[in-house]
């Protein structure tokens, strides 16, 4: 993130965020979907004709499922920042802070399936690791542990943040063109009260 000292200009932030950056974010965060639906559609048509479907499939499932919902999020994160004036002179400077419902939850989308995606990767990295020799089938504790590690715990952090007021507009000077940890915080949070 972008740190206003003493000596910043509010206008030296604003339109860090060019339009190729939003066509990237737009066909990237599409292609992401379209690949989601693809992968979708193979799935289905493998269980229609009896083929079983192995654990690693399932996990790639559940990794799709987070990476679409993250595209969703950068998708509606770039449609919000071209009709949004967030980086004007005036918010920039007085780090202005407002409550849009709809970029807290485009924050929270991403948030919540990012780091869902990240814990789908490092599972099936573990898991192939750990089953390279044994090609039984995990345990259903230890499935139960992974679904709890890779949306239990995102959501945990996310309801977190989301509950201590930290997501929404970081007006563009950070994160991109969309929504993450807003940039209007006090030097600390009271964790705990």
């Amino acid at each position: 993130m972008y740190k206003m000292g003493n000596n910043t200009d509010p206008g030296d932030l604003i339109d860090k965020i060019n339009m190729l950056d939003i066509v990237l974010t737009l066909a990237g965060a599409s292609l992401s979907i379209l690949g989601a639906f693809v992968l979708f559609f193979a799935h289905y048509i493998r269980h229609k004709s009896g083929k079983p479907t192995d654990e690693v499939r399932q996990f790639l499932i559940f990794l799709t499922v987070a990476d679409m919902f993250n595209a969703f999020g950068l998708l509606s994160g770039a449609a919000r920042f071209l009709n949004s004036k967030d980086s004007t002179d005036d918010k920039v400077a007085a780090c202005h802070r407002y409550e849009e419902l709809g970029c807290i939850a485009q924050s929270y989308i991403t948030t919540l399936f990012g780091m869902s995606s990240f814990f789908w990767t490092t599972i099936i990295a573990f898991h192939l690791f750990w089953t390279y020799e044994d090609n039984s089938p995990s345990s259903i504790k230890k499935t139960l542990l992974y679904h709890f590690i890779t949306w239990g715990i995102p959501f945990a952090i996310t309801t977190a943040a989301v509950s201590k007021n930290v997501l929404g507009s970081d007006l563009s000077v950070g994160s991109g063109a969309w929504c993450w940890i807003s940039a209007c915080l006090p030097t600390t949070i009271e964790l705990y009260g």
